[in-house]
């Protein structure tokens, strides 16, 4: 839903208000699905001010706009871009999901562009019926003439240029994704926010309802093959509307403080639509057509604030200084409350991109997405990308700190380790959980990815767990080799860990939980073996120690060799899929720039990283990719992806601000030198702010935030060959 800002008989932009959006998620997950199964190439998408990307303030021109000035795009841009929000809207998640560029909006280039890969035609403040309708039945205004017929028009002139004739039409809408809303919050809120008459709105339910399907039907007819429309929100939840309608009537309010007359008139809503989709469903037995709960994810996140780090969801970020910091229109002058990391909501109406990206990571075992296809009804899960194609049932990896998800810490039992206290864990978990950075890990992404449960660590439950998901062997500071291996060089390495160890507990597991040859090669080849990262410490140990660099060269064909026995022998035991990642850009982490500081330009690339570690790096990639190649030549019934962790991280370091990160050459946790080293990362360390604004963690390790790039990059390219949710 969405009440909405309009231009006022000053021409200034004021306040009426919209609800916000708590979805992303959803369709986040939905679309890395398709994009596993090769669907969409575009996205096409029609709505109000959730998604509006540019659109109203084009039409406001040279006119005055609160949308055209800070603090609005503060968080992700670092600019006003026409969102309606501190950052992202919900159709940047979609198309970043995609691995498509952010969704431009299509009246600026509505005669020229050519929309290579999609546009936005939601205005804010549009309604799904035409301001003709209220003012003949109800002699009722809407504030602005945009309306889902108008976006519709827009639509077919942009299909008219740029695919010409029904049959390219229908080519280009056939691998697309229609988002169809969120549209018909405003038919009510303009309504309500009046003080017209609250029964009557219920009276014009039907025809909102069947003008959003019969926008839906159009566009099939155009030749959509995949729609997805969302139900609106708990209107009762919107600051606004506590404000506006604040009672002093306990009744008037559920238990989580929202008004209960309008979250049930949402829900009778949200259910003539859904019987209209299930219609339309029936209708079109060739089209995939999703509903989206957008009210029971919102719900979900109003009922369990905290465990989201959001104090009150029912408070604004920007506003005023009323109970809800409403009263005021957001604008450079408002009261700013704090961080909108902080906050649910945005200006009383719109969502911050904090609460957006939260809902999309943190409601992955609620149903928000049904999707029903010619063969099959089922309900997707939020983080759900594989569930159709089900390529793996668990997974097995191996590595060291970047992806150990408990061992370590179950291995240092009662002795004293920051891992085990804040802050690490504080983003996703809300506490310590044993993996080395503030949230999730790289597996952790990949497990969701493929509907998984996250993957416990081994050594918790080594001698009795029957990992039906699959297990994670990795340990912080494990090498590839041996330590024997590294006393022919005179030198130690810190923990007596190797891949040769983890290898000897993945044997141990299935010889107890799959017993035979049989049962163990259908086991593993029907799972994704992760081999890795590793190798990276037996560099590591050995520069921190300050031993001669290019001795180092010396260790890669080792180093790869140990990860190439360990793929073979995986081989022989039954595996069908391993992925191999390489190494980071080793050169641009804060430990090696403080250790390895230089008054010397010449040592430092365009990146301000370390130019002679970031070269080291390559070679041991070029290394062991070349040996992958070799193995795949031996072994063609066996999937080896090499996944280029060097050249996903190296996205935020060439482009931080796209991703949200100010400068990714410094820890988030640690101490007050340049690159924040120079201190461990524990309870009494400084934290230098939000997690997700910085790459690095605690001078080694790397953010969640980073963690979910590199992901992305693997998951959905162009870091994987082939991408993993490409490799069914």
């Amino acid at each position: 839903m969405a009440m909405e800002s309009f231009i006022g008989p000053q021409g200034r932009a004021c306040s009426s208000s919209a609800l916000f959006v708590l979805f992303c998620a959803a369709v986040v997950l939905l679309n890395a699905h398709v994009a596993l199964c090769g669907c969409y190439k575009r996205i096409f998408s029609f709505g109000d001010s959730i998604i509006d990307t540019g659109n109203f303030v084009y039409i406001v021109g040279s006119g005055q706009s609160e949308y055209k000035e800070l603090p609005y795009g503060m968080t992700y841009f670092n600019r006003p871009t026409g969102r309606i929000s501190d950052g992202r809207v919900i159709v940047d998640f979609y198309a970043q999901a995609f691995n498509l560029p952010l969704l431009e909006p299509s009246m600026p280039e509505e005669g020229s562009g050519q929309f290579a890969t999609g546009a936005n035609f939601a205005v804010l403040a549009s309604t799904a019926l035409s301001p003709d309708y209220f003012k003949t039945k109800y002699n009722f205004s809407t504030p602005v003439p945009y309306c889902l017929d108008s976006q519709l028009a827009s639509f077919k002139k942009v299909l008219e240029r740029i695919a010409p004739g029904v049959d390219a039409t229908k080519s280009l809408l056939g691998e697309s994704l229609v988002v169809m809303g969120e549209i018909g919050g405003n038919d009510y809120n303009f309504w309500f926010l009046s003080r017209n008459p609250r029964d009557t709105a219920i009276q014009y339910i039907p025809d909102v309802v069947g003008r959003i399907g019969t926008a839906v039907q159009n566009v099939i007819n155009l030749g959509a093959k995949t729609v997805l429309v969302p139900g609106n929100f708990p209107f009762g939840c919107a600051p606004v509307y506590l404000n506006a309608f604040k009672s002093d009537n306990s009744a008037d309010y559920d238990a989580t403080g929202c008004i209960a007359w309008f979250n049930d008139f949402s829900k009778k809503h949200n259910q003539a639509l859904t019987q209209e989709v299930a219609r339309l469903r029936s209708q079109n037995p060739g089209v995939t057509l999703i509903y989206a709960d957008y009210y029971g994810a919102a719900m979900q996140f109003f009922q369990n604030p905290k465990n989201y780090g959001i104090p009150d969801p029912l408070l604004e970020c920007c506003g005023g200084e009323g109970p809800y910091h409403t009263g005021m229109t957001c604008n450079k002058t408002a009261k700013f409350w704090g961080s909108p990391a902080n906050f649910a909501n945005w200006d009383g109406v719109h969502m911050t991109e904090k609460a957006y990206n939260i809902i999309a990571d943190g409601v992955s075992q609620h149903h928000f997405i049904s999707m029903y296809l010619v063969f099959v009804s089922a309900v997707l899960v939020l983080n759900s990308t594989l569930g159709l194609c089900g390529c793996y049932k668990r997974i097995f990896s191996f590595g060291d700190s970047i992806i150990d998800s408990g061992n370590f810490v179950h291995i240092a039992g009662d002795q004293p380790c920051p891992f085990k206290e804040p802050p690490f864990g504080m983003t996703y978990f809300k506490h310590p959980s044993g993996r080395i950075s503030d949230g999730r890990v790289l597996i952790d992404f990949y497990a969701q990815a493929l509907q998984l449960p996250l993957i416990p660590p081994n050594l918790p439950q080594k001698d009795q767990g029957q990992f039906h998901y699959g297990a994670n062997f990795a340990v912080f500071a494990s090498t590839a080799l041996p330590p024997e291996y590294f006393k022919r060089w005179n030198h130690t390495v810190p923990m007596p860990l190797s891949l040769a160890t983890q290898m000897k507990w993945i044997k141990q597991m299935l010889q107890r939980i799959a017993p035979g040859d049989a049962a163990r090669k259908a086991l593993l080849g029907e799972s994704l073996i992760l081999l890795g990262e590793i190798g990276g410490n037996d560099y590591n140990f050995w520069f921190f120690a300050h031993k001669p660099r290019e001795i180092a060269y010396q260790f890669i064909p080792d180093v790869v060799a140990s990860i190439s026995s360990a793929v073979q022998e995986l081989i022989g035991l039954g595996a069908k899929t391993i992925m191999v990642p390489g190494n980071f850009p080793t050169g641009c982490v804060p430990a090696y720039l403080r250790s390895f500081q230089s008054g010397n330009p010449a040592d430092y690339d365009d990146l301000h990283c370390l130019r002679w570690f970031n070269a080291f790096s390559a070679a041991h990639n070029q290394a062991l990719l070349n040996e992958l190649n070799r193995l795949k030549a031996q072994h063609p019934g066996v999937k080896l992806i090499y996944a280029n962790y060097f050249g996903a991280a190296l996205q935020f370091f060439r482009d931080p601000h796209r991703f949200g990160i100010n400068d990714p050459l410094v820890a988030c946790c640690g101490g007050h030198g340049p690159y924040h080293t120079g201190a461990i990362c524990d309870k009494t360390a400084t934290v230098w702010g939000n997690p997700s604004s910085f790459a690095n963690w605690d001078g080694l390790h790397m953010t969640e935030k980073a963690y979910n790039v590199i992901a992305n990059g693997v998951l959905n390219g162009p870091f994987a060959d082939p991408p993993l949710l490409h490799s069914c």
